[in-house]
């Protein structure tokens, strides 16, 4: 009888072992990829402010996780994404690809400025297109640069409900927002059997489609005619300081008689 309890004992510490293995390696794997490797792909800073993961169901949450912009941008970050919700198949996590099943990405808020070279998100895409060696036909990209590391493949990544906020210099700081439709995305790294992709392969593809996205609303904005109307006001501005200090003027002379 005590034989059978001790080997009770020893099965009930190894499950709870077993968990808190899988809750601290869950845990690894999302923030150095987050924050370590991320990084390293985008070549812009990437932070994350926390995660809440559930080894049992293999459901995490991450919050506040923001892109910074390439070097050359004014305007702070890429993208803040105030939640994310992953739902992953736990034993995969120490297989050579994760299975998710699913990645939601509610509100978040995507800065596109325009710059002499492009946008910030078509940089942060060419970006990670020369980690992955350019980038195949079926986006694979190349072995040796992306083949590195853990694949991945998810059934489905969501982007709901995003805030696009366009800056540009021809508009002098004026900033537009405007709501950005939902970008849905099956399948990824199921291609060619199913093998997965490599973690830069999904970044390059997702930047993708929000650029895509995101090209297509600003396209719809008269950039000419707001660079126009700020211009106009600028000037407007200019002449009522120059008013001003011409008052002033006249007032000097008044008091001190000339």
């Amino acid at each position: 009888m005590k034989k059978l309890a001790m080997i009770g004992g020893v099965i009930l510490v190894l499950i709870v072992a077993g968990v808190v293995f899988l809750y601290l390696s869950l845990n690894r794997v999302i923030r150095s990829a987050v924050e370590t490797y991320g990084p390293e792909v985008t070549k812009s800073e990437i932070t994350l402010g926390g995660i809440n993961v559930s080894p049992l169901s293999g459901e995490a949450q991450l919050s506040n996780l923001v892109v910074g912009n390439p070097p050359g941008f004014k305007t702070p970050s890429a993208f803040k994404l105030g939640a994310m919700r992953v739902s992953l198949e736990v034993g995969s996590v120490l297989s050579d690809t994760i299975a998710i099943r699913e990645i939601i990405i509610s509100a978040p808020e995507i800065t596109y400025e325009l710059g002499p070279g492009g946008s910030n998100i078509a940089v942060l895409q060419k970006n990670v297109q020369e980690f992955t060696g350019g980038g195949g036909k079926d986006g694979s990209g190349s072995p040796e640069a992306a083949g590195g590391g853990k694949k991945v493949t998810i059934d489905r990544l969501l982007v709901e409900n995003a805030k696009l906020h366009v800056s540009a210099v021809m508009l002098k700081g004026e900033a537009i927002t405007l709501p950005l439709p939902n970008i849905e995305m099956k399948d990824i790294g199921k291609e060619k059997g199913g093998q997965g992709a490599s973690l830069a392969t999904v970044v390059e593809k997702v930047l993708k489609e929000i650029n895509r996205s995101a090209a297509k609303a600003v396209a719809k904005i008269d950039l000419k005619g707001l660079a126009e109307k700020a211009r106009a006001e600028a000037e407007e501005v200019r002449k009522e300081a120059e008013g001003a200090v011409g008052g002033i003027g006249e007032k000097l002379k008044g008091l001190f008689g000339k």
